[in-house]
């Protein structure tokens, strides 16, 4: 009975030990299973952790270029506000210049009309004053061999000689008074012909001389 009890527990010891190796082989089998997998999806984030190292180093490459492009394009651009602020320097000492020119000329032209106007008014009273005594000379009748009839008499032929003189000193009055004027006159055209107004009274006072000469 002793004997068969015994043996009886042995096969349960070694059922029971079978059945723990057993759960045991499992275990570990699964452990390993689930390892693996662990491996396998280590070894994927691996893979991309090596892209986006790769990823980064491109990056950073193209980074260091960017930015030697840029301290590239920023020097250019320290050179052309350096050349535009020179020609704009430039063009306002030139503009201050021009409106200097502008000022003297304009301050010039001002002097020049002033006195022309002066001229103007002086021609002007003279040529009046000129006229006036014209007019007040008297101008007797000259002879004229076709319609008059030929002198007989030392009277008459004095007569005629005292008209001719009388003539021959008009006009070389006329002469003396307006000729003068007339060169001045073709002067002053040349210098009003800019002034429309100044001109018109020079022709007109010019016109009025010569029809007297």
């Amino acid at each position: 009975m002793r004997k068969n009890y015994k043996k009886r527990q042995n096969v349960q010891v070694k059922e029971k030990a079978g059945s723990t190796n057993e759960a045991s082989v499992v275990s570990l089998q699964n452990e390993v299973k689930e390892l693996r997998e662990t491996v396998n999806e280590l070894s994927k984030f691996k893979e991309i952790i090596k892209n986006y190292e790769s990823k980064i180093k491109s990056l950073e490459s193209e980074n260091s270029q960017l930015r030697q492009e840029q301290a590239h394009i920023t020097n250019k651009n320290n050179e052309y506000k350096k050349i535009l602020h020179a020609k704009v320097k430039n063009l306002q000492m030139e503009v201050q210049s021009k409106e200097s020119e502008i000022k003297e000329k304009s301050a010039l032209l001002d002097k020049e009309k002033d006195e022309n106007e002066k001229l103007r008014d002086a021609l002007k009273d003279t040529l009046q004053k000129t006229i006036g005594k014209a007019e007040k000379i008297e101008i007797k009748p000259s002879y004229n061999p076709q319609l008059d009839p030929q002198p007989t008499t030392q009277s008459t032929r004095n007569e005629l000689k005292a008209m001719k003189d009388h003539h021959m000193n008009l006009t070389s009055f006329v002469h003396r008074e307006l000729e003068p004027f007339l060169l001045c006159f073709r002067e002053f055209k040349e210098l009003l012909k800019y002034d429309r107004r100044a001109l018109t009274i020079v022709s007109k006072a010019s016109n009025i001389a010569y029809a007297i000469l």
